[in-house]
């Protein structure tokens, strides 16, 4: 079948691509040929990009990583056209057979949010045959952020929906308040697909000469003196450098320009992560690494889950003066590499189950 995937992957985030891609291939493989199709973002975007400034310390770094940002811009744009074949023209559901919503927080229910709400993203897409939806997320949002007229468009979305399929409660709850469904729950993609060959494609990846600590957040995010404080002295006593990835951390000692695969490879071969994101989480998770977890309100929903659906909640940050504590712990993965093999498992039956129809 020709199937179109409706998700974020216009966004310009590690994370946002690689869950794209790990669908499309996770679909590809079950012989299908993909397409993505485009949903329209609203300028509140730019509040986000706005508040990044408001944090004014190391304003030299500031002035080189921005260049370096730039970098980093131009590698996600060649990444999506290269391995996504995003266009620049908006892409359609046309002559889609078949239409998979997610994953990602493609269910985000925010009236006043970055993204509009339509019934095509919420699962109202008549030009296709058969529409479900795989580990769709609404994030740290519920129905309570929707208008009235809201609520009536996500229901005529999530009523044309053959599967649904959610990646956290929060979302589950949200489908079942609107629909009275009882949603299938999966993981997100990037903790499925391998991307072997995609890191084997990377050989002329260049790493430091010596250990280092990979720090993976939004820009400017962990900008507390505190957090700061700790992560430096611990890295001083192991002797790492702090590498920044994602979004820029002015304070960090560099700031990686890397393509999404390369990404891949630095968590693979770092000696220790710190994160706050849900993407983050995930690719330290799928490598195994010394880890600590920082949970932010604007993602507790979606991060909690994770972490106690892979029993991995001892990696919260709870406290900054125990990161040391936190990092240094045994890492026994035991139970996530179970969880993700049964998960992985489910997903790839799901997805020939429903695609096959």
């Amino acid at each position: 079948m020709k199937v179109g995937i409706i998700s974020m992957q216009r966004v310009g985030n590690y994370g946002s691509f690689l869950q794209a891609y790990a669908l499309k291939r996770l679909i590809e493989d079950l012989g299908n040929d993909v397409v993505f199709v485009d949903i329209d973002a609203s300028e509140t975007n730019k509040k986000v990009f706005l508040k990044s400034f408001k944090f004014r310390r190391y304003i030299f770094k500031r002035l080189r990583y921005g260049r370096k940002g730039k970098l980093v811009s131009q590698k996600y744009k060649e990444a999506q056209a290269k391995y996504l074949n995003l266009a620049d023209r908006k892409m359609t559901s046309e002559n889609c057979d078949a239409i998979v919503i997610g994953s990602d927080e493609i269910f985000n229910c925010d009236s006043q949010g970055a993204w509009k709400i339509t019934r095509e993203r919420f699962g109202y897409v008549p030009a296709a045959k058969r529409v479900i939806s795989y580990a769709a997320s609404c994030g740290n949002t519920d129905i309570t952020g929707a208008s009235s007229e809201d609520v009536e468009i996500i229901k005529t979305g999530l009523f044309s929906l053959q599967a649904i399929s959610v990646r956290d409660q929060n979302t589950a709850k949200m489908v079942f308040d609107v629909s009275g469904f009882s949603a299938n729950k999966h993981v997100d993609p990037v903790l499925v697909y391998n991307f072997k060959s995609e890191m084997a494609s990377c050989a002329k990846t260049v790493f430091p000469a010596g250990p280092y600590m990979i720090v993976y957040a939004y820009r400017g995010r962990i900008n507390s003196r505190d957090e700061i404080k700790a992560i430096r002295a611990y890295a001083r006593k192991k002797g790492l450098r702090i590498l920044s990835a994602g979004g820029m951390q002015a304070w960090c000692d560099d700031y990686l320009v890397l393509d999404p695969f390369e990404v891949l490879l630095y968590f693979k071969n770092a000696a220790c992560i710190v994160t706050d994101t849900f993407h983050g989480t995930v690719m330290g998770a799928k490598f195994n690494k010394p880890m600590a977890v920082f949970v932010r309100e604007s993602n507790s929903n979606k991060l909690i889950d994770l972490l106690e659906h892979f029993h991995m909640e001892s990696h919260i940050v709870h406290n900054v003066n125990n990161i040391a504590e936190i990092i240094d712990r045994e890492n026994d993965y035991s139970a996530f590499n179970r969880i993700a093999d049964e998960e992985s498992a489910r997903t790839r039956k799901y997805l020939k189950e429903q695609l096959s129809i």
